[in-house]
């Protein structure tokens, strides 16, 4: 395979904070459009500031260091016309997010002049505010489009709102694009076994992604000096890890570290197409439906199957009619979303039983009862 040359990509931050980032932005990139090495960064910031009212200029080394073609900021706290009028030297608002009818939060995307990279407005109706905050854009790099999503999921928020919609943006850019990039604050920490970071895993897992953090993003101690840490930012991609450098650093912007992501430009097409080899790989298109209230379908029709013929049928008979109950008695229902309304589902049973299995009978179920 070919020797691969990096080149920074990009810098992701979480700018929550005080009232001296914005202008530590403004000022942070003069000067710097001629240098080569070139991250995604995201950013945030301390807390109780304003990124479109900051006053500081310690930023400007930082940033001339990292020199980022792409700045993908979470929690930016600004609205529109303050995210709008935001001036960082050499680079263009792409995308954004803000709040309409609270404070703080929001997400947004800013790239070099130089780029030809474009909003893709398609995932806006996804937003949800204090549930899911997100903007997207798409380039082009080796005639392959590659789709970006900056994402913001406040600690609080719905988590089944917030992946029901993570999935359908995710999605929209399969779709559409050769590969993903997602970046962002999502409050799910990546160092601790938890059934959130399962359910975050296997959506990233169904479009092929990978999240690329394994260390700490977030080292915290409070007044009585306990020291915690956590990784709750993602930087998760479909690109082939062959080409890919992630690590963190210390913006001075708040109490999260900022992400750079390096993509490799001296790839070959060869390995744009391959797909990573250390991981197992699930089909896109298909989802398994769940009522909020009452569980999955699957889970539904199973227990339904048991009260009614738990006695008197074996195991995969029991399956069959789970498949069957599943596939006629639902329906989903999501008139907001036409091209998920009204979809069916069928589960896949897969057996390597060499033998019959015996009925369930009472006594037997009794005994495992106790």
């Amino acid at each position: 395979m070919k020797r691969t040359e990096y080149t920074r990509h990009g810098l992701h931050c979480n700018t929550r904070g005080k009232e001296m980032v914005a202008k530590k932005l403004k000022v942070a990139v003069d000067g710097i459009t001629n240098q080569r090495t070139v991250p995604i960064v995201r950013l945030r910031g301390p807390r109780d500031e304003d990124l479109t009212t900051s006053s500081a200029v310690e930023e400007k080394i930082f940033l001339c260091e990292k020199n980022p073609d792409i700045l993908c900021l979470s929690e930016h706290w600004g609205d529109d016309m303050k995210v709008e009028s935001l001036r960082i030297i050499g680079y263009k608002l792409i995308s954004k997010y803000c709040r309409k009818s609270t404070i703080h939060g929001g997400t947004a995307i800013f790239a070099k002049n130089c780029l030809q990279i474009f909003n893709v407005n398609s995932i806006d109706s996804l937003n949800v505010e204090k549930e899911i905050e997100i903007c997207s854009a798409f380039f082009t790099a080796l005639n392959k489009k590659i789709g970006l999503l900056s994402v913001y999921r406040p600690p609080n928020g719905n988590l089944d709102i917030f992946l029901t919609n993570l999935s359908l943006a995710l999605n929209k850019l399969y779709e559409k694009y050769d590969h993903i990039i997602l970046v962002g604050d999502i409050n799910i920490d990546a160092l601790k076994t938890s059934i959130n970071l399962d359910l975050m895993s296997d959506i990233l897992d169904a479009y092929k992604m990978i999240n690329l953090i394994d260390k700490p993003t977030r080292i915290f101690t409070n007044k009585f000096g306990d020291r915690s840490e956590s990784a709750i930012d993602c930087v998760a991609t479909n690109l082939p890890v062959s080409c890919l450098s992630c690590c963190s650093v210390q913006p001075n912007l708040g109490d999260h570290l900022a992400q750079i992501l390096d993509v490799g430009l001296g790839i070959t097409a060869e390995d744009v197409d391959c797909c990573p080899q250390s991981i197992e790989m699930r089909s896109i298109g298909f989802f398994s439906w769940r009522n909020t209230t009452r569980g999955s379908w699957f889970i539904q029709a199973v227990c339904d199957e048991l009260a009614e013929n738990g006695f008197t049928e074996d195991l995969l008979t029991l399956l069959t009619f789970v498949c069957k109950r599943v596939a006629l008695d639902y329906e989903s229902n999501t008139p907001d979303i036409p091209h998920m309304h009204a979809q069916k589902q069928i589960p896949c049973i897969t057996s390597m039983l060499t033998r019959l299995p015996q009925k369930i009978t009472t006594q037997a179920l009794s005994t495992v009862r106790c």
